[in-house]
């Protein structure tokens, strides 16, 4: 497949318009990089995977995917460094101060840091950061899940990672278990209920939810997953009836996370920790009794 038309325009990945991949010989921006070379990895480990797959005989492995990202892709000069700056960059006043020296950076403001003591340093502050660019799925999410909790759809839209991974707009919720351990479960309430959501929303936000999928679980459930959402988009009345589709697939989801019977304290659960009880997945045996302290 050509990454781009016949008047050059780039058209992405699967023919559609992209304002990561550049054209030309225009770099593509450091952060995109990485991003987009954390996708190709990905690709790599579910090619993998199908490859182990087939090797242990089973039937029906799909085909590898194509790597669409490299053929397009222009690393900034200098390669993977992170660094875009030259040497007659990395020139500042400092240079010039230091007489014929010229090359030397002379470490002036540095040198002041010295008497006094910081706060923190640039390393550590690196730590906390915040990656806009991260594709990961936060670690919130997965909590909920471990819990028993069936992370709705609309955790997965852009706008709900980001706040959850920033810590922005978001709170949680302290429950214990009959084993005297506690857990924080990212309050869902917080969100808007996945049975609102229209299929403009709910498409995207369940793409990213089979990611979530593919990282958290083992091959099959991920498979299973991945056909289900290609049965019901491929029904000639999907659109139509819409609305049952999402409606089931919801509880769906709930049972098949863990497959464990249901315990009657699930309607209790679901009212302290705002959700609904078509989120809460059955528990595994070895997570009963949660309560939320007071």
């Amino acid at each position: 497949m050509s990454p781009t038309s016949a008047s050059g325009t780039n058209t992405g990945i699967g023919g559609r318009a992209s304002g990561f991949i550049s054209t030309g010989a225009t770099a593509t921006p450091q952060a995109v990089v990485d991003l987009l070379k954390k996708l190709d990895q990905q690709r790599q480990d579910r090619n993998a995977k199908r490859t182990r797959r087939k090797a242990d005989g089973e039937a029906n492995v799909s085909e590898d995917e194509e790597d669409e990202i490299t053929p397009v892709l222009v690393v900034p000069a200098g390669g993977n460094t992170g660094s875009t700056s030259t040497a007659a960059g990395n020139a500042g006043p400092s240079s010039a101060g230091n007489g014929a020296s010229g090359g030397t950076q002379a470490p002036a403001a540095a040198a002041g840091h010295g008497k006094r003591a910081l706060i923190a340093t640039d390393a550590e502050a690196a730590k906390n950061s915040l990656d806009n660019s991260d594709g990961a799925i936060p670690k919130a999410i997965r909590v909920l899940a471990q819990s028993g909790i069936s992370p709705p759809l609309t955790l997965f839209s852009p706008d709900a990672l980001q706040r959850i991974r920033s810590g922005l707009g978001t709170k949680s919720v302290k429950v214990t278990t009959e084993l005297k351990d506690s857990v924080h479960l990212l309050d869902i309430s917080l969100f808007p209920d996945e049975s609102t959501l229209d299929l403009a929303t709910w498409f995207p936000y369940y793409n990213t939810f089979l990611k979530f999928i593919d990282d958290a679980y083992d091959v099959g459930i991920f498979d299973g997953f991945a056909k289900h959402f290609e049965f019901m988009i491929g029904e000639p009345d999907f659109n139509d009836w819409f609305t049952a589709f999402r409606d089931f697939d919801i509880r769906l989801r709930s049972h098949v996370l863990l497959p464990e019977s249901h315990s009657p304290r699930n309607e209790d659960r679901s009212t302290r920790l705002c959700v609904p009880s078509s989120s809460l997945a059955p528990r595994p045996m070895c997570r009963t009794g949660y309560t939320a302290q007071q």
